[in-house]
């Protein structure tokens, strides 16, 4: 291990500090200082703030090529506020804990450590992009812890490791009337109850799978105001649309658009569709891949090897659509909670693991 004691109690108390400072996406001002103000105060690297992300570069004269190291900051939302539910104050704390090992170090190339915004909403990942050309990157590696996983234990897939996935929200919008004269006007609620019975039936709606086809998840149903006068004019459906390709996503999107539109158009309402938070899939460069094997198993770290893509998604897929580069899980504990719930907290004890097994790609030829 290249940290010494005090270094590695000084990053156990960078991810208390970090998790404290939870901040939604585009928000996270307080955490991108204190991580700036971490890097600037215990290394010499190269400091580049781009506004909502930033940047640090080890640089060596004989760098034969340049490649990157990416963690998140954000935090998801919670009925308090904020809350680091999804571990990226421990992805930071482990790129802290990987500066720390740069340091002095020669690995004959220039390592880029790049501080990402706004993951949980898809948008950081494709601001950031533009890294790539300003710093020449050939290759980037990422990683997410994964709880219910042993400890440090590397997971690895070839393809697709994360899945595609957005938002839909679907629209229905009829025309109003008084309650007791529901019939001088076009309530939306029966074609929603419609959409969401056609829909029950198709991929995957009643969990538990991750079909060819792909997989949708009701996140919520709107309908009317709370007016007992009135009769309900405007509907709307949100659905979590998933799939494996971004290929099969597109597909997804369209057939569960024509099926609301179809329904929407037999009880003579109009329709709209809007997508958000869209994630591509995030797929490993066979490449990269195997080099992350090799470089596991010299260093002795255990890998194991998922049969299925996971389910939940990553925008890191947006960097492996622009260039290679491999991005793997690392097991946070057989008895951690899952990611997003209450009880889930990022293990201090996972920060050097998950350093280790970024420093042993980046130092394997």
């Amino acid at each position: 291990m290249l940290i010494r004691r005090e270094q590695l109690d000084l990053l156990t108390d960078a991810r208390h500090r970090l998790n404290s400072l939870a901040e939604l996406s585009c928000c996270e001002e307080k955490t991108k200082r204190f991580l700036m103000e971490f890097i600037e105060r215990h290394t010499s690297m190269e400091l580049h703030d781009m506004g909502a992300w930033f940047y640090a570069v080890h640089r060596e004269c004989d760098a034969r090529h340049t490649v990157a190291a990416r963690a998140d900051f954000d935090a998801v939302p919670t009925e308090g506020g904020a809350e680091h539910l999804c571990g990226h104050d421990g992805h930071s704390a482990a790129l802290l804990a990987l500066a720390l090992m740069l340091e002095g170090a020669s690995v004959g190339k220039d390592v880029v450590l790049l501080f990402q915004h706004a993951e949980e909403i898809g948008a950081g990942a494709r601001e950031c992009c533009r890294l790539f050309e300003i710093e020449r990157i050939e290759e980037i590696i990422g990683c997410h812890n994964i709880p219910q996983e042993e400890l440090g234990t590397v997971m690895i897939r070839r393809g697709t490791f994360a899945c595609a996935s957005c938002g839909l929200t679907l629209k229905l919008s009829g025309k109003p009337a008084h309650a007791a004269y529901p019939e001088d006007g076009l309530n939306p609620s029966y074609a929603l109850v419609d959409v969401v019975s056609k829909l029950k039936g198709c991929a995957g709606a009643n969990g538990g799978e991750l079909l060819e086809c792909g997989m949708i998840t009701i996140a919520g149903i709107h309908s009317g105001d709370k007016a007992f006068g009135m009769s309900a004019s405007a509907a709307e459906l949100w659905l979590t649309l998933r799939a494996a390709t971004d290929n099969a996503l597109k597909k997804l999107v369209s057939g569960v658009t024509e099926i609301t539109e179809a329904i929407a158009k037999k009880h003579k309402l109009d329709f709209s569709v809007e997508v958000c938070d869209m994630f591509p899939a995030t797929v490993n460069c066979d490449r990269c891949v195997e080099r992350l094997i090799s470089a596991c198993a010299n260093n002795g770290i255990k890998i194991e090897y998922p049969e299925t893509p996971f389910r939940w998604s990553e925008d890191f897929g947006e960097y492996l659509s622009n260039i290679n580069g491999v991005f793997f899980g690392i097991g946070a504990g057989k008895d951690a909670p899952p990611l997003h719930t209450a009880g889930y907290e990022y293990p201090d004890a996972l920060i050097m693991p998950t350093a280790e097994a970024l420093f042993a790609y980046i130092t394997t030829d």
